[in-house]
């Protein structure tokens, strides 16, 4: 079962309950599934522990602990009580921010929070090397009991957050509340209801989504109340949305579609402006499943709900939902099929690649076999271009909760084997992942931590594994093209330049950028360079972040044009003749014929009829008319372009007609 919540239990008496157990873990067991979380004060509050008198599962597999895991890194100031809960966004220019839930004077002994928890936010201005202080976003402080904050960005950097509090009292109403950033989390605005106040409706665990510009906002949460007509409690997705970036929302409405109870919701928002979302349902009888719906009109109405999972047996929730750069959606969850047969969970995948309309078979994300005696694995999903999937959750294999990630690069059709994340070597609990890729597949990850008291909130930087990039040619002029090949570039077209030294300082040349994607970037040379041969460093600046861009050194030689023959190489007046070589460039140049008279040099400006390069192989070709008024003799043939010249010495001889 998932819960240990009668149905007969008032609701008073359970959050009179809650209210002693903050961080109490006694939810979450994947089979009947007799009742779901009511539980606004303890939902997802990262603090438990598995289940010491069922024995672990034995595990053969060899954990992989990341070479390219950072050193985690402590975010809270505030370490004396209990943080839980992280929620983590990246900024368009690199920044991470990460909020969550701080009860400033937390009881270790009788785990149990004496105040109300506050929502707290924490910045990094330099790509997660450092976090500064952290400051309250909620503006009630003394009288709201407020957890489980979700937070998003826009591409402007501002910042968005929700999250549930009861600034009315226990025994009214949990309701939404929102606040929004726009310096970049030096200050929040005035906190904003979402979810339209009902007395005695707990309204709680929200999911948010912000389209690029900002403008619209999207909310979705479970609302827990009395259905007085079936005499039961009953929970439902509620749906909120913005259209002036958070200043005022829309009436809720339900988007579930079905009888039985709806919880713990997931949101996205696509490029097409198309709004998804999943929750866990337990439609079918009384076994939870993990349910979608979409809107094409920016909520205005939603589809009808359609069931993600493809094995519904046993029980499959608490899904996570996300976007690649296509659109093609990506949901984990929690799933139960070998809870039974034995004793394991596991966390599985599915995607669509027409928004929603379809659903492919899930695909199993775990490696190592995770005893079911830890009940929930909190898996947290991102995306970075296209097809490219991290996945993180907690899991036991040690012996204690730790935190593991692993990544896909072909739309959750396989994964790596997973490695852990936290860095420490003590046997207490990592849990509650929260995971955001940056553009270059940097991912980004917070969690629960109790190494040194009983939670903080932690993070590390899991960098992409990267090869040292490789150039299609070493050697070029303007109009060359050539393709970089590697990792770590992202998505986001970023910028190539040419670097190079004259008269001891450093000069750049941009590139124009052709293609970009996360594992290749292809240019073209459109500036000259007049002092060849040189040899230059490629810069790759990543656009969307901070990190340092990728210096190439001594890769790349800006060429002159090189003459290797002439045809015919006699002719007469008005013939057209053909020069052959390499890197003349693809904007046409000058071709002159070259002689001396009264020992004095002259030269003849012909005229080009045709002027070609291979973007690739600088190969090269020029077609030039001889001529007229010019004496029988021999003559040097030079041509020049806008990087330098060359000259094919007494090569062609002007005959008479």
């Amino acid at each position: 079962m998932l819960h240990m919540f009668r149905r007969s239990s008032m609701f008073l008496g359970i959050v009179f309950l809650l209210l002693l157990t903050f961080i109490i873990y006694s939810q979450y067991v994947y089979a009947s599934d007799k009742n779901p979380p009511v539980n606004p004060v303890n939902q997802h509050s990262n603090s438990f522990k598995p289940d010491q008198s069922q024995s672990a599962t034995s595990f053969s597999e060899d954990f992989i602990i990341s070479q390219n895991i950072s050193d985690n890194l402590l975010v809270n100031n505030d370490t004396t009580g209990f943080q839980s809960v992280p929620a983590i966004t990246y900024g368009p220019d690199g920044q991470v921010y990460i909020a969550w839930a701080n009860c400033s004077d937390f009881d270790e002994n009788e785990g149990s929070c004496n105040c109300n928890p506050d929502i707290y936010f924490a910045k990094s201005a330099d790509g997660g090397q450092s976090f500064g202080n952290s400051i309250s976003v909620n503006d009630v402080i003394e009288d709201a009991y407020c957890n489980q904050p979700a937070m998003v960005t826009d591409a402007a950097g501002n910042i968005y957050i929700v999250w549930h509090d009861n600034r009315d009292g226990y025994d009214k109403s949990w309701d939404i509340y929102f606040a929004k950033s726009t310096d970049g989390g030096d200050t929040f605005s005035t906190n904003a209801i979402v979810s339209a106040h009902k007395e005695g409706v707990t309204q709680y665990e929200p999911s948010l989504a912000v389209d690029s510009s900002g403008t619209n906002v999207y909310v979705s949460w479970t609302r827990l109340y009395r259905d007085n007509d079936n005499e039961r409690w009953d929970y439902d997705i509620y749906f909120a949305k913005s259209t002036d970036s958070g200043a005022n929302f829309s009436t809720p409405v339900q988007v579930d579609d079905g009888t039985d109870w709806q919880y713990k919701s997931d949101i996205a928002v696509g490029a097409s402006g198309n709004v998804y979302i999943v929750w866990t349902d337990r439609r079918n009888n009384g076994i939870s499943d993990v349910y979608f719906t979409k809107s094409t009109d920016g909520g205005t109405t939603f589809s009808d709900n359609t069931c993600v999972n493809d094995y519904q047996d046993y029980s499959q929730g608490y899904p996570a939902i996300v976007l690649d750069d296509t659109e093609n959606i990506y949901v984990v969850w929690n799933d139960s099929r070998r809870y039974y047969s034995d004793s394991l969970i596991d966390v599985y995948l599915t995607c669509s690649t027409d928004r929603g309309e379809t659903f492919a078979d899930g695909t199993k994300v775990n490696d190592a076999d995770i005893a079911n005696s830890i009940k929930y694995l909190y898996p947290s999903i991102t995306t970075y271009g296209r097809g490219n999937i991290g996945v993180s959750w907690n899991d036991t294999r040690t012996g204690n909760l730790d935190i593991y990630l692993t990544r896909s690069t072909d739309s959750g059709s396989s994964f790596e084997p997973s490695w852990k994340v936290n860095d420490d070597d003590t046997t207490e609990d990592q849990s509650a992942p929260a995971i955001i890729a940056g553009p270059s597949g940097n991912i980004y990850c917070a969690w629960r931590d109790a190494r040194s008291d009983a939670g903080d909130i932690y993070f590390a930087i899991d960098t992409i594994g990267q090869t040292d990039p490789v150039l299609s040619v070493d050697e070029g002029t303007v109009g060359t093209e050539f393709t970089i090949t590697g990792a770590g570039f992202g998505d986001k077209k970023g910028e190539v330049f040419l670097l190079y030294e004259t008269n001891g300082k450093t000069k750049k040349k941009r590139c124009k950028v052709l293609e970009w994607n996360n594992t290749s970037v292809r240019c073209r040379i459109k500036k000259s360079i007049k002092i060849p041969p040189v040899i230059c460093d490629v810069k790759i600046r990543r656009k969307g972040s901070i990190e340092s861009p990728i210096i190439l050194e001594n890769v790349f030689s800006i060429m002159p044009p090189d003459l290797e023959s002439v045809s015919p190489d006699n002719a007469v007046a008005k013939t057209h003749v053909t020069i052959s070589g390499s890197y003349f460039g693809s904007k046409r140049g000058r071709v002159f014929l070259e002689y001396r008279k009264n020992d004095k040099p002259k030269k003849k400006r012909c005229k080009v009829f045709d002027w070609t390069m291979d973007s690739e192989t600088g190969v090269s070709s020029i077609t030039f008319k001889v001529p007229k008024r010019l004496s029988p003799g021999i003559y040097d043939v030079r041509v020049k372009n806008r990087v330098g010249s060359d000259t094919l010495t007494e090569e062609f001889t002007i005959t008479e007609d």
